[in-house]
């Protein structure tokens, strides 16, 4: 049963500044400290280069709660944030805030271009600076979680980011361009004594090579309830010759809205994505293309694992041996493990050797020695794949409520084309005739339009309103339908029908007076625009409310 929305609110924890602060000067006296205290106000700007003739110079003299505010420019710097809760930030963007760690300023126990060693947390924040050229790494955190955001770390000698024993929040940065040995964009690493908890989203990882992978991304710890959420990420374009192309973990891993594309490896390596033994793995509204392979071109699943595969895309994935969409990997003396695949769309996979789906197919397929593995697959498209679909010797399989091409036995399967979009250009959304609509299994939540779920990883919109929509023409018109709500509400005019429509500021009230001035206020002096599903695009509302609708139209 599909019990996951897109579109709720992920909890993340707004940061703030720390509220205290305490100025220790050990060789100065009482006098002194007195004075520097009260010259200073608590969380100045400091500016540079214009008051502090270096990025480090203001990391050494600022105090907590500061922020730094870097002007455009080259600064041939390697920095050390001494453990300290201040704010680095660029006044005017990456592009022209360039941190170069080249020349090792610091001396050669310094070869990263921004060091965060000592107990950096949260309250610690690299804000808007493009980070290249160092000597080990771009960004290096052992023992510290601080918070990196919009930057983007190219080119530097090992690693983009580098993390030891740490929870760092990573958001809007782009990293890409390096070559390593292992774990060349992002490598997080822990220990068997302390949990972490990585929070990745809205981060493009593209571009990075290594030879012993992964190239994109790599999780590892020791402790098993380390946690991973990677969220609107993107990883593509990476190469991890004989390891993993784009990421690897074997910490319980979530992933949400992800893409995962033209990641490769060699014959002996994994194409998009592989999670090891010990791990849960939760992969919900992500995309898996055109990622190559030896073993397992899309994913690949490890061992004792429990996996949950919810509305997921997989398309041109390509396997040189077994397991081009999903690989399930096995072992000697391993316990059964289990992947549920629910609401996901297979297309265009290949297994040159195998199966889809398993470790010979071209959709699932065990490489390797058997496995013992749970596999079911619900709601779900297979067409168009490449070679057999399902290898599994030695494990149990069970379709239900699936399009399979070539048919499967199993209860509400069908063998008929979905009718997809355009299936040659990759839109998998489904046309109106598609037999997949209202399709999927009848006791499942309904989808969003309130209609029986359909089979694959796009449901069809069949129902849906028009923000602002009141008097039921089909159209949005500010000034008749302002109307239409004063006359129901002052008037004892005809209720709407659809009151989630006539909520025009979508603040889950309806108030006929402030919705019908929002509407006039849009449409005559420039004001916002009523929030989605309109005006002017018919759909379903995301915004969690009690309102709903008698009746909704059509969307064509």
């Amino acid at each position: 049963m599909r019990e996951f929305c897109r579109h709720h609110n992920h909890g993340w924890q707004t940061l703030s500044p720390n509220q205290g602060r305490t100025i220790a000067v050990v060789t100065c006296s009482l006098i002194a400290c007195l004075s520097i205290t009260s010259s200073r106000a608590w969380g100045d700007t400091l500016l540079v280069p214009e008051e502090y003739g270096s990025i480090q110079a203001a990391l050494d003299l600022a105090v907590d709660g500061d922020l730094i505010l870097v002007a455009p420019g080259e600064y041939f710097e390697n920095l050390d944030f001494l453990g300290k809760p201040v704010t680095l930030k660029s006044a005017e963007g990456a592009e022209l805030t360039i941190i170069n760690g080249s020349e090792g300023s610091q001396g050669p126990d310094y070869p990263d271009a921004v060091l965060c060693d000592s107990g950096e947390g949260p309250d610690t924040v690299l804000d808007g600076f493009t980070i290249t050229s160092a000597l080990r790494s771009g960004i290096r955190c052992e023992g510290s979680s601080p918070t990196i955001l919009d930057s983007v770390i190219e080119a530097n000698a090992d690693s983009g980011v580098w993390l030891v024993d740490s929870s760092s929040l990573l958001d809007g940065n782009v990293i890409y361009n390096h070559t390593n040995f292992v774990g060349s964009a992002v490598f997080v690493d822990g220990n068997i004594d302390e949990a972490y908890s990585l929070h990745m989203r809205n981060c493009v990882v593209s571009g990075n090579v290594a030879d012993f992978g992964p190239a994109g991304v790599g999780l590892y710890s020791l402790h098993v309830e380390s946690t991973v959420l990677l969220e609107d990420c993107v990883i593509e374009d990476n190469y991890g010759s004989i390891g993993v192309g784009g990421l690897a973990a074997d910490v319980s891993t979530t992933m949400v809205g992800c893409t995962i594309a033209n990641n490769s490896s060699d014959f002996l390596g994994f194409g998009g994505v592989a999670f090891e033994a010990l791990a849960s793995l939760l992969l919900f509204d992500c995309s898996f293309e055109s990622n190559e392979g030896g073993l397992g071109g899309g994913i690949a699943i490890g061992e004792n694992m429990t996996c949950e595969v919810v509305e997921c895309v997989f398309r041109n994935n390509v396997s040189w041996n077994r397991g081009g969409a999903i690989a399930v990997l096995g072992g000697p003396e391993i316990g059964i493990g289990s992947a549920y695949i629910d609401g996901c769309t297979f297309a265009g996979n290949e297994a040159e050797s195998g199966s889809v789906i398993g470790g010979g197919p071209a959709v699932v397929g065990v490489p390797g020695l058997p496995a013992e593995f749970i596999v079911e697959i619900r709601n779900s498209i297979l067409w168009d794949n490449d070679g057999p679909l399902f290898d599994l010797p030695d494990g149990e399989l069970t379709v239900e409520y699936s399009d399979v091409e070539g048919s499967y036995a199993g209860t509400g399967n069908i063998d008929l084309d979905p009718l997809f979009v355009d299936l040659e250009q990759g839109d998998l959304h489904l046309t109106a005739e598609s037999p997949c609509i209202d399709a999927g299994d009848p006791e499942d939540p309904p989808d969003l339009d309130g209609t029986v779920a359909d089979m694959g990883a796009y449901f069809y919109m069949q129902f849906g309103f028009l923000r602002g929509e009141v008097d039921g023409n089909g159209t949005v018109n500010a000034l008749l339908d302002a109307i239409a709500l004063l006359a129901w509400q002052f008037g004892g005019g005809e209720a709407p029908s659809c009151m989630d429509a006539a909520d025009a500021d979508d603040n889950g009230v309806v108030n006929a007076l402030l919705d019908a001035l929002y509407l006039l206020h849009w449409n005559f002096l420039g004001g916002s625009s009523p929030p989605d599903p309109g005006p002017a695009t018919c759909g379903v509302d995301y915004t969690e409310d009690e309102l709903d609708c008698a009746q909704m139209l059509e969307c064509e």
